[in-house]
């Protein structure tokens, strides 16, 4: 997926939230998703279970999942479909995030319930509307 046709299905972004840190911010869009580096929304005791998911979902891809196209992936984990895209490297990305991982990842809020037990409760705050915008 393109990064236009991501933009499209996402929608604009609706509010920022910091759930890590200085840097580790989400955004809320207005098509229903969260979108961040997945390091800032993912527990330490979930990140290589995640990884894991990541590179069995493209073992066939060099790059793991567009990383030199920067292109949006689909993968599942936890029974959630998450869209993903390489970053090239930390710094700025999509909708101008940081990035420390590499990449940033985007659900569905309505999937939010499948994640529950690995998102960060930051992350969680953010999505359950507890969270002041940034």
């Amino acid at each position: 997926m393109t990064r236009s046709d991501f933009l499209a299905l996402v929608g604009t972004a609706v509010s920022v939230h910091t759930i890590s840190g200085v840097c580790g911010e989400c955004i809320l869009t207005a098509h229903g998703y969260i979108v961040a580096d997945p390091c800032y929304m993912i527990t330490g005791d979930a990140w290589s279970p995640f990884l894991a998911a990541l590179y069995a979902a493209f073992p066939s891809d060099p790059h793991r999942f567009g990383v030199a196209k920067r292109e949006w992936a689909e993968m599942s984990f936890c029974g959630a479909q998450i869209l993903v895209s390489a970053n090239g490297g930390d710094g700025p990305g999509i909708f101008g995030l940081g990035c420390d991982a590499g990449m940033f990842a985007a659900f569905k809020l309505a999937d939010s319930a499948k994640l529950a037990g690995v998102l960060r409760s930051r992350a969680m705050a953010v999505i359950n509307g507890e969270e002041v915008v940034a």
